[in-house]
C-alpha cells in the first residue's frame, strides 16, 4: 500500500471513530427522553440493521 493510500485509510478510520462517538452520545441522549417501549423498538431496529450488515459482511461488532 502506498504512503498516500495509508494516510487516506488512516484519516478515514479516524473520521469513522469520531462519527461513532457522536452517534453514541446522541443515542445516550435519546434514551433519556423515550419510554421503555420506544427504547425496545429502537433496540430491535438496531439489531435488524446489524443482522443485515452482517449478512453482507460489513460488521464485526456484537450488538446483542
Amino acid at each position: 500500500m502506498s504512503h498516500e493510500m495509508y494516510e487516506l485509510v488512516t484519516r478515514q478510520g479516524k473520521l469513522i471513530r469520531e462519527q461513532a462517538k457522536v452517534i453514541d452520545s446522541l443515542f445516550l441522549l435519546l434514551m433519556q427522553h423515550i419510554s421503555a417501549d420506544e427504547l425496545q423498538s429502537v433496540a430491535e431496529d438496531l439489531k435488524d440493521i446489524a443482522e443485515k450488515t452482517d449478512s453482507i459482511g460489513g460488521c464485526e461488532d456484537d450488538y446483542s
